[in-house]
């Protein structure tokens, strides 16, 4: 099963590093999601904001996307960042988030409203992936831990400096 991707970015600790890596679970692509939106699996940096969410944050505690969701327009060809649910949630739950996520409202003097609109969203999306989980197969299971193993294995192999043979 492929582990959190934190991108060894210096800011993030090795305390809080290593519980991402040992807690996480990231979907691969063309995981199915048994009929469940994948827009309530995956959230986009408008609203990872809608939670409280800045790009410094999301740097330093998500790293890299885990998908692009579709965009329709001509100039952006790459599309949306998105990120699993749950690599959020596990990320807003270290307490190295939480200094940093006060000391960015502290900065950004929010006002109650918005703090309480922060917290709205957070508690809409609580319960979406095991949900999601609580809907899958045995197969669906069986199908995710081996995309997870493929995709940890070219991932390894990528960051050694092997290429897919079309590169």
């Amino acid at each position: 099963m492929a582990l959190l991707s934190v991108n060894d970015h210096p800011s993030v600790t090795a305390k809080s590093q290593d519980t991402l890596n040992n807690l996480g679970y990231r979907l691969p692509a063309g995981t199915e999601t048994n009929g469940m939106d994948e827009y309530e699996l995956y959230l986009d940096v408008a609203q990872l904001s809608s939670r409280g969410w800045t790009e410094r944050l999301i740097a330093r505690f998500l790293g890299k996307p885990d998908q692009f969701k579709p965009v329709d327009h001509w100039k952006n060809w790459v599309g949306k960042r998105a990120f699993f649910l749950e690599r959020i949630q596990i990320a807003e739950a270290l307490p190295d988030f939480q200094t940093a996520l006060g000391r960015s409202i502290r900065r950004r003097e929010l006002s109650d409203e918005q703090l309480a609109e922060f917290a709205k969203q957070r508690d809409e999306s609580r319960g979406a992936v095991e949900k999601w989980r609580a809907s899958l197969s045995e197969e669906d299971v069986r199908k995710n831990a081996l995309l997870s193993g493929v995709t940890a294995t070219f991932e390894e192999a990528r960051r050694h400096g092997y290429r897919t043979p079309h590169k």
